[in-house]
């Protein structure tokens, strides 16, 4: 594949907002329908989006602030691609921060936050567009938010955000990942549902952990030339 945005991907999202812009372009980043360093050219999102310039500049720029985009002093925008380095130290924060996090949310987790999550993991069963379940697996983490901890939840927050791009990647690479992530989804809703803190702890850790694993086989793979 040549090292330019396949446009015909992005037909099905024409739309005319920045956010709408933005939510394209993440979806195709996370999805894989953009791949890593393809250019992002302004002018030809904008006319495959039907848009003007100016709402892909700003969502271009958002998605920089993201990790999902770099800019290069030759090329412009550039789809990035997921190094181990990085993914080590997001993952190695969130298996200290997450389990902590899901035991002091649980006891301030609603029956309506947890019909949302639920809900959210209905879709995820069901969903095919890889760009898609990303995102609803993002959501379906934020429910888990501590209203009473702001902090906790901004650190959480760029964290999920920063890991998106390697949750994309990694189902790609290792595609039994979504279906495991879906049966430890239903494990951490019967132990919120039992209300069950060290449980709920323990399979976030778990969850975590698997994705950190997962990349470092992969990485470990690529760079060994007899496989």
């Amino acid at each position: 594949m040549g090292d330019h945005m396949p446009l015909a991907l992005l037909e099905a999202d024409r739309r005319t907002t920045r956010e709408q812009v933005y939510e394209a372009l993440r979806r195709g980043i996370l999805g894989g329908a953009l791949e890593a360093g393809i250019r992002l050219i302004q002018t030809e999102v904008a006319d495959a989006l039907g848009v003007s310039t100016t709402p892909v500049r700003e969502a271009l720029r958002d998605l920089a602030a993201e990790g999902l985009v770099r800019f290069d002093d030759y090329r412009g925008a550039v789809v990035q691609r997921p190094n181990l380095a990085d993914i080590r130290e997001i993952y190695n924060l969130r298996i200290v921060l997450e389990p902590a996090a899901i035991r002091q949310s649980l006891a301030n987790l609603t029956d309506e936050e947890l019909t949302r999550a639920t809900d959210l993991q209905d879709l995820m069963d069901e969903e095919r567009d890889l760009g898609v379940w990303v995102e609803l697996n993002n959501r379906f983490h934020a429910v888990f938010d501590d209203s009473k901890s702001p902090r906790m939840n901004a650190i959480l927050r760029n964290l999920r955000d920063s890991a998106a791009l390697v949750v994309g990647f990694s189902n790609r690479v290792r595609p039994t990942l979504i279906d495991a992530s879906n049966r430890q989804h239903h494990l951490l809703l019967k132990a919120c549902r039992d209300h069950d803190g060290e449980s709920a702890a323990k399979i976030v850790e778990e969850h975590v952990r698997e994705t950190l694993e997962a990349m470092e086989r992969y990485f470990a793979e690529a760079s060994d030339p007899q496989r």
